[in-house]
């Protein structure tokens, strides 16, 4: 009987073993992660990438402006982040969403960082046509004057998650039939005033706004 017990033991113990998930003979195989996680394409995603980049399909671009042109209600457009994107001018959203299906542009990986070269006015420009836009997730450096200008626009605006570093105005909206939502936005200006303008808005949403 000893014997018949000493062998139910060593049973036991032998699968407990191969059940055992710290035992590194139990864990699967882990293959390297390379290259940059990119979010699923799909016909409502736009992805920018470096001009670098190589192929693309139809919903990668290798600029901003290209895919914001592109953009259609309901669309999320995903720049990838920790990357300066130079402009030699402003990008403009004039293709915006609806109050259900607004326009989203946002980076991923980190901040996208949108620098203006010399005598770039503006950053960022929502006019008419480009309601309903949701932006997040960016840093705006160099424009010479308001980083972020919204003029003429019949829908919501979301600002948020974004940085604005100016020697001016960051932030200017005029004409906005819609509510402007502005949150966690931290703007650098040699202004002792608030870098922000609002002209004919009719409702504003500000929260955690630092300058």
């Amino acid at each position: 009987m000893k014997g018949w017990g000493v062998l139910l033991v060593l049973c036991f113990w032998a699968c407990a073993e191969r059940d055992n998930p710290y035992d590194p003979a139990n864990r699967a195989a882990r293959t390297a992660d390379t290259g940059v996680k990119l979010p699923v394409p799909s016909t409502s995603i736009r992805v920018v990438l470096p001009d670098s980049s190589g192929s693309r399909s139809s919903a990668y671009y290798g600029n901003i402006q290209a895919a914001l042109a592109d953009l259609n209600p309901g669309d999320t457009l995903w720049v990838q982040g920790n990357r300066t994107y130079p402009i030699s001018g402003l990008l403009r959203v004039s293709h915006g969403g609806a109050r259900l299906l607004p326009v989203v542009i946002r980076s991923y990986g980190g901040i996208a960082r949108i620098l203006a070269r010399s005598s770039v006015a503006n950053c960022l420009l929502i006019d008419t046509g480009g309601g309903a836009v949701h932006i997040s997730g960016f840093a705006f450096v160099g424009a010479t004057g308001p980083a972020i200008l919204a003029s003429g626009v019949a829908g919501d605006i979301w600002i948020d998650s974004c940085r604005i570093d100016t020697s001016l105005a960051a932030i200017e909206m005029r004409d906005i039939t819609g509510t402007v939502h502005i949150h966690d936005v931290t703007m650098t200006a040699d202004s002792l005033n608030p870098p922000v303008s609002f002209t004919n808005t009719s409702v504003l949403d500000t929260a955690r706004l630092r300058w």
